[in-house]
């Protein structure tokens, strides 16, 4: 049988092989606290009493309306892009956190489970665009909060069919007012083969600041899959929210590198870890948005 010396320990997602160091040479656990008092008090001795402060690390939220998201928005005063759309809270010190679709791609990706937050993280933007005035067209295949939506004044088209035509997307775009325009597809897989799918190709290749953005939501696995179309056009946005990632392999869809430990995680509606195309994925807590 092998003997694990003192201080040996083993990465569990990867087996790497550690060693824990000694402050001093004595191991005791009374010497070792001795050697930490020793360190810190040298420190302190050279920072002196102006030390900077330690960095804040708060807690997400227990949970979060989205008047209070709102709030926090508006509460920082940072100057948002034409198109930032507002999707939750979190960071280190908590803040309002959102993706702006007329910066870089114009598309972003909301992926979970079933049950994850998805739905709702689409309606966050969807009330907040239509808040700041900017036009919305729904596409929501599948029973949606987002449906709740129909008849409200800058909802430009509602399109529950998983079959919408070229024609009939063309047309609600043909309603646009406004510069400002967001299409928001709910279970967008069932959308893979539609006849508007060229359209929406077309949409995703524009260049960002146009005044055009797409919100595109649904599962992780499907939304991965396939070799062409238009679905794989919005993977190229390497952007967006995952919720409760149950793959690693899932981190693709928003171009970032997900670990064993980030999929093991039970789901949590509205937790989800978003990657605003910077490069510096943040943990958010998705507001209970409602119509």
């Amino acid at each position: 049988t092998q003997t694990v010396p003192p201080g040996r320990a083993y990465r569990a997602e990867t087996g790497i092989e550690l060693q824990a160091a000694l402050l001093d040479p004595d191991p005791t656990g009374q010497a070792q606290n001795k050697a930490l008092a020793r360190i810190a008090e040298r420190a302190r001795e050279r920072t002196g009493p102006d030390a900077p402060a330690l960095l804040r690390v708060d807690p997400l939220p227990a949970s979060l309306t989205y008047t209070q998201a709102r709030a926090l928005h508006t509460s920082t005063g940072v100057k948002t892009g034409p198109l930032w759309g507002l999707i939750g809270v979190g960071g280190d010190e908590t803040r309002a956190y959102g993706v702006d679709l007329s910066a870089g791609s114009p598309a972003m990706l909301i992926a979970g489970p079933p049950r994850s937050g998805r739905s709702t993280a689409a309606l966050t933007l969807a009330q907040f665009y239509l808040q700041r005035r900017t036009e919305i067209i729904v596409v929501a295949p599948r029973p949606s909060p987002l449906r709740g939506l129909e008849g409200r004044a800058g909802v430009l088209a509602l399109l529950t069919s998983s079959q919408v035509t070229a024609e009939q997307l063309t047309a609600a775009f043909n309603r646009r007012t406004k510069k400002r325009l967001v299409v928001i597809l709910d279970d967008a897989q069932d959308l893979r083969n539609c006849d508007a799918g060229t359209l929406l190709s077309d949409t995703l290749n524009r260049t960002a600041g146009d005044g055009i953005g797409l919100v595109i939501a649904g599962d992780p696995e499907e939304l991965s899959t396939g070799f062409s179309g238009w679905l794989v056009d919005a993977r190229k946005a390497r952007r967006g929210l995952l919720l409760s990632p149950r793959s690693t392999t899932d981190g693709q869809l928003t171009g970032i590198q997900l670990t064993r430990g980030d999929t093991q995680k039970p789901v949590k509606p509205g937790i989800g870890i978003l990657h605003t195309g910077d490069g510096k994925p943040v943990t958010i807590l998705v507001p209970h948005t409602t119509t």
